[in-house]
């Protein structure tokens, strides 16, 4: 049954960086945000938080089998086809069945499942508990008890819905029922944003992948006439320059025309990114904050978190865009000093809380904006 059209915003997401709820939990919590499986089913319920694909396991037939192991004979399962490969004294003549396992590997992995009509996408059907339907001992004798067995997947960009929701939604948990299903509404708006955007950033890291392809055909090239050590790297620059950088810079022209983004854009999501990094957190010890960055590797920083990745494909975009280069430490210690929410120039706070540089215009629009925000019951 369809959902209705007001909820109807699928996460984009990527076959190949794919990760079951287990995974997603894990992954969330190595990023700084604390979700429980609970929290992920009432998100999904409330239209806020849809996983990005929901895959069916099928079901797998099975034979029990006695067969020697650790110098005694024991009753084990194994698949059908490979009861010829044992060493059995007995065939149990009864048929078992248990759910299939998933094939979740790098590439396209998907669509072997796609193409058995074995997916489903969240955002098309109707809410429903979470369930598996598996026994106890997950082998049954009627094939039916795992034909509705599946798991849900979601993309690591979904890390960012989750921290955006979960810190809006902690400033009306206090309201009543209806005016927090209110908010949330409002918040869904803010979250096809970030889909509009996270559609737009995974074309961008494509174009990323393929920089990186191109630069190892330039270093091909250079090698094949004979250059090394600074004169390879010098011939592999020109290579590249000449050849290939032209054709970078049109596709990622194209890219943001097509998903209308502008450079400016791209930098205000840069920058709001970089709230979420764990960084960012400490803000208030900017100190603290600078000799970390100064003592971390820039090759350390984009590995150590999912935002501190994107932020360098979308520097690597935005050098193709508009010829700035700009690495995540730059980033990072340009966000974490206070900027004034209405005017966005740095600032520093002369007491805890401060939102505004303290000019007398942005103080006051910023009491109006509060008072716009109550009033559309935004978080």
């Amino acid at each position: 049954m369809k959902i209705s059209q007001k909820q109807a915003f699928p996460p984009p997401f990527r076959p190949a960086r794919l990760l079951p709820v287990g995974s997603f939990i894990a992954f969330c919590r190595d990023n700084g945000a604390m979700p429980t499986e609970g929290t992920l089913e009432r998100l999904h319920k409330e239209g806020l938080l849809l996983p990005a694909i929901k895959v069916y396991r099928g079901v797998t037939v099975m034979k029990r089998v006695y067969i020697p192991f650790n110098g005694k004979h024991e009753w084990r399962f194994v698949h059908e086809s490979d009861v010829g490969k044992f060493n059995t004294a007995k065939v149990d003549p009864k048929t078992y069945y248990t759910y299939g396992s998933l094939s979740v590997r790098r590439g396209d992995w998907l669509k072997w499942y796609e193409e058995r009509g074995m997916t489903e996408s969240p955002v098309q059907t109707r809410f429903a508990k979470w369930k598996r339907l598996i026994t106890d001992t997950g082998y049954a004798t009627d094939p039916r008890a795992f034909e509705k067995s599946y798991e849900y997947f979601y993309d690591p960009l979904q890390l960012f819905v989750l921290k955006f929701t979960l810190k809006a939604q902690g400033h009306f948990q206090y309201l009543p029922k209806g005016e927090r299903r209110k908010c949330n509404e409002n918040l869904k708006t803010r979250i096809r944003e970030m889909h509009r955007f996270f559609a737009f950033y995974i074309e961008a890291e494509q174009l990323h992948d393929l920089w990186y392809e191109l630069g190892q055909e330039a270093l091909r090239l250079a090698r094949q006439q004979g250059y090394v050590g600074t004169e390879l790297r010098q011939e592999r620059r020109g290579i590249f320059e000449a050849r290939y950088l032209p054709k970078l810079k049109s596709n990622a022209r194209d890219i943001a025309k097509r998903h209308n983004f502008n450079s400016e854009q791209i930098d205000q999501w840069r920058v709001e990114l970089a709230k979420y990094t764990l960084l960012y957190k400490s803000r208030n010890s900017l100190s603290c904050v600078k000799k970390y960055l100064r003592a971390c590797s820039e090759r350390a920083l984009i590995d150590a978190e999912e935002s501190t990745f994107v932020i360098y494909i979308l520097n690597s975009l935005l050098y193709l865009l508009t010829g700035e280069r700009k690495n995540v430490k730059q980033i990072i210690e340009d966000s974490s000093t206070p900027r004034c929410d209405i005017c966005g120039n740095s600032f520093m706070p002369i007491r805890a809380g401060q939102l505004t540089c303290g000019d007398a215009g942005c103080v006051r629009e910023h009491k109006n904006k509060l008072k716009r925000r109550k009033r559309a019951m935004l978080p």
